[in-house]
C-alpha cells in the first residue's frame, strides 16, 4: 500500500514571526523604552538648567537690591557734604568784622562775594524774623520777614546750626531750602544767618550721578514733602509723597518693593541724611528685574 505523499511547505514562503528578538520586544515598545530612557538622561539636565537659570535670576536681584541700597547711601553722604559746605561757608561769614559792627552794607557786599560760585543766597534774619538783608535783592531795599520762621526759631533756641525742610521764598518765589546758623553777640544768638539754595540745586546734583534713564533717585524733607526728583523734577516738587509710601520710607531698613510717586511698581531703598534729616531715595523699576537677560536694568557704575 503506498502512503500519501504529503508536500513539504518551502521555507522561504514561510512569513516572519511577529516577536523578533528571542525574548520578544515588539518594535513600537521598544520606542516606548528609548523615549523613555532619553528623558530620563534630559530631565535632571533641564531640572539642573532651570535651577541654574533661577539661581541667577536670584543673584541678579540680590546684586540690584544691594546696588539701590548703596546707591541711596553714596548720594546721601554726596548731600550732607554740601550741606556741610554751606555751614563752613556761614560760620567763616558769622565771625566777619564788618557784621560784628552791624556795618550791613559791607556785610552784603562780602556775602555776595562768598556766593560767588554758588547759585544761593545768604540772609540775615533778627530774632523778629524780620530780614536785615538778602544777597538776592539789592542793599537797603524793603524786605519781608522769614518765609522759614520755624528754622530761625530752632537756631535761636538751639543755638547751633540747623538745616530747613522745603517752602517757598518770599523774595524769590521758587522752592527753597535754607541753612542756617547762630550769629552771637556775647553768650546771645542775634541773629540767623541763612544760606537759601533753590531746589534745582539739588536737582542737579542728583542728575550728576549720570545714570541710566530707569534708576530714579529723590529727596523728601522730614514732612513728606518731595524736594528734589532725578526724574520729572518740575512736576513733582512741592508735592507731598503718598502716605504709604512715606511711612514704609520711615520705618524700612534696607530694600523694599513699593509703589511710586509715578505709580510704578519699584525695588526702593531710603537713607536718611545727618545733617538735614531728609529720606534719600533710590529706586528702579521691577519689571527691569522681569525683562530677559540683556534687556533688563543696567546697574550704575559704583
Amino acid at each position: 500500500m503506498r502512503l500519501p505523499i504529503v508536500a513539504r511547505p518551502n521555507r522561504l514562503e514561510v512569513p516572519m514571526p511577529a516577536r523578533v528578538f528571542q525574548h520578544g520586544v515588539p518594535p513600537q515598545r521598544l520606542r516606548t523604552f528609548l523615549i523613555l530612557f532619553a528623558l530620563a538622561l534630559t530631565l535632571p539636565l533641564l531640572g539642573l538648567a532651570i535651577f541654574a537659570l533661577n539661581r541667577m535670576a536670584s543673584l541678579e536681584q540680590a546684586e540690584t537690591e544691594r546696588r539701590v541700597l548703596q546707591l541711596a547711601g553714596d548720594l546721601a553722604d554726596d548731600i550732607d557734604r554740601e550741606l556741610d559746605r554751606a555751614v563752613v561757608t556761614l560760620e567763616t561769614l558769622a565771625t566777619s568784622a564788618a557784621l560784628s559792627i552791624r556795618d550791613f552794607a559791607a556785610f552784603h557786599e562780602q556775602a555776595g562775594r562768598a556766593l560767588r560760585r554758588d547759585k544761593a543766597g545768604i540772609l540775615l534774619i533778627d530774632r523778629n524774623y524780620q530780614q536785615v538783608l538778602n544777597t538776592r535783592a539789592p542793599f537797603g531795599q524793603a524786605l519781608p520777614k522769614t518765609a522759614d520762621v520755624a528754622t530761625a526759631q530752632r537756631v535761636f533756641d538751639s543755638k547751633e546750626r540747623q538745616v530747613s525742610d522745603l517752602f517757598v521764598g518770599y523774595v524769590s518765589g521758587q522752592h527753597v531750602i535754607n541753612v542756617e546758623v547762630p550769629v552771637f553777640e556775647g553768650e546771645e544768638v542775634r541773629y540767623a544767618l541763612t544760606m537759601a539754595f533753590n531746589a534745582t540745586r539739588f536737582e542737579n546734583l542728583l542728575k550728576g550721578q549720570r545714570l541710566e534713564p530707569h534708576w530714579i533717585t529723590g529727596i523728601t524733607d522730614k514732612n513728606g514733602i518731595i524736594l528734589a526728583r532725578s526724574e520729572r523734577h518740575a512736576e513733582f516738587v512741592g508735592k507731598p509723597l503718598p502716605a504709604e509710601l512715606f511711612k514704609r520710607s520711615l520705618q524700612a531698613k534696607g530694600v523694599f518693593r513699593a509703589t511710586s510717586v509715578a505709580g510704578e511698581e519699584v525695588l526702593r531703598a531710603t537713607v536718611r541724611t545727618k545733617l538735614s534729616g531728609w529720606l534719600i531715595s533710590a529706586t528702579v523699576p521691577v519689571s527691569y528685574l522681569q525683562a530677559p537677560a540683556g534687556a533688563g536694568c543696567s546697574l550704575p557704575r559704583p
